[in-house]
């Protein structure tokens, strides 16, 4: 185990992302490429830190945001799709550095130079972003005129996640149906590519379950997938407290003598205190429970049961389904999703790739 001193940090297993990519990989259906989403600092796990690995075996490197995508682009030349739209100056660097880009209006078709190479994303019912389905002929007009490149034509489904499979076939029926002949139509994300991999399209575009976590609502047993990130915090102090004598801020008394481990992390660094009880971090593979709410920079543990010491690390978030601080376990406790939690994690926290060789990744 890595140790950053007297701080936080965080441990990123290129093994299990790998696995879990190949995974997506065979419920993709003959003809589907992999898009590799590394939206919000790929879920929190560190754009610079994944990239070099996913590039290598996805056929995509995808972001919502342009600046996400500029990043990813010297991993994955000429792979990039920035899903979200692009002006301006993050739009000239985009087409400059070859990254795919996404146009939803006619005002943003209209600023495309020619060597743009475009997605044209169609609003089948989301009601968020996205070109009306009969308005999908005035766009493509209008990227034409422009001299740019239609590549793909796509959409996020508003019922996948709500489990609602008829919807979503109308949805991908709409796409296919608006869309010019010969261009390849896609449909995101995790949630479809396991479920109804046939709806996916040219490019299946997995998010979250390549971080190793199903989305709400999906089926486990149709994909095994890895937990792909471990928080880990040092223990600063050790305290013996006895029976009924106050800690914290809260004043809290235990109902026993005490061992108490104060943690370096809090609220800070990402911990969710909402719902502190039934919270845990794990020593020696001892489950540590949390006895007072996380402040902003400690949390206080009980380790009556293991023999702690200084600086020895406890894994705070991470681990297999069923632990308490496996990411599944958190979002249910704080009644969140995965994506909150993995998202949340603060990027400050140094971030270091296990599970192949170093040059494999950079820490950030």
């Amino acid at each position: 185990m890595f140790n950053c001193g007297m701080f936080p940090w965080v441990e990123v297993d290129a093994a299990a992302l790998l696995a879990n990519l190949a995974a997506l990989r065979a419920r993709a259906k003959t003809g589907t490429e992999i898009a590799a989403v590394l939206k919000a600092n790929a879920f929190g796990h560190g754009l610079e830190v994944v990239a070099p690995v996913l590039a290598e075996e996805a056929g995509y490197l995808a972001a919502a945001e342009p600046a996400d995508a500029i990043r990813l682009a010297s991993f994955a030349p000429g792979r990039v799709i920035c899903l979200g739209p692009a002006y301006g100056t993050a739009l000239q660097e985009c087409i400059e550095r070859d990254v795919q880009v996404t146009v939803s209006t006619i005002e943003g078709a209209e600023a495309l130079p020619p060597a743009a190479r475009v997605h044209a994303l169609v609003d089948t019912g989301l009601r968020r972003l996205g070109v009306a389905p009969d308005r999908l002929h005035r766009l493509v007009e209008a990227i034409a005129a422009r001299g740019a490149t239609l590549v793909g034509v796509f959409c996020h489904v508003a019922a996948a996640d709500r489990g609602k499979w008829t919807d979503v076939e109308l949805e991908v029926e709409l796409l296919r149906r608006v869309a010019p002949a010969g261009v390849p139509t896609h449909v995101g994300g995790s949630s479809v590519l396991i479920q109804r991999p046939d709806l996916c399209g040219a490019i299946a575009r997995p998010g979250i379950s390549v971080f190793g976590c199903h989305p709400t609502g999906v089926d486990s047993e149709l994909v095994s997938l890895r937990p792909t990130l471990s928080v880990f915090a040092p223990v600063l102090e050790l305290r013996s407290v006895p029976r009924g004598e106050p800690i914290g801020y809260e004043g809290r008394r235990l109902d026993r003598d005490t061992e108490i481990a104060t943690l370096a992390i809090g609220v800070a660094h990402g911990l969710d205190a909402r719902r502190w009880q039934g919270g845990a971090a794990r020593i020696d593979g001892h489950n540590c429970p949390f006895v007072v709410r996380p402040s902003l920079d400690y949390t206080m543990v009980d380790v009556s049961e293991v023999r702690a010491k200084p600086g020895q690390g406890a894994l705070v978030v991470g681990g297999e389904a069923g632990a308490p601080t496996s990411v599944k376990s958190i979002a249910a406790r704080v009644g969140a999703s995965a994506d909150d939690v993995l998202v949340g994690i603060s990027p400050e926290l140094p971030r270091r790739l296990i599970g192949l060789p170093q040059t494999a990744g950079t820490s950030s």
